[in-house]
């Protein structure tokens, strides 16, 4: 385990939740292995196929990551002398 994916472990879950919607790519690994297991067991009762349930457990984990980047606010541009106000 990396030295960031190490300090993202020690995260609770609300602070986890601020770094992926931060970017932190890490952070999905994290939240992947902290509760991975549990969606999928979740899964296979609902579902009863492992394999559907393996890929439902996937698409909701890239889906997490992708609405939270969406969510992010976009990147702040800096005043140059040909926009700052005179």
């Amino acid at each position: 385990m990396t030295a960031g994916k190490r300090h993202l472990s020690e995260l609770t879950d609300t602070n986890l939740a601020a770094a992926l919607a931060a970017g932190e790519v890490d952070a999905v690994d994290v939240l992947y292995r902290r509760y991975g297991g549990d969606a999928y067991s979740l899964a296979v009762r609902i579902l009863g196929d492992a394999g559907r349930a393996e890929d439902a457990v996937q698409d909701a984990f890239v889906r997490a990551w992708k609405r939270a980047a969406s969510s992010r606010p976009p990147a702040r541009r800096r005043a140059t002398s040909s926009t700052a106000p005179s």
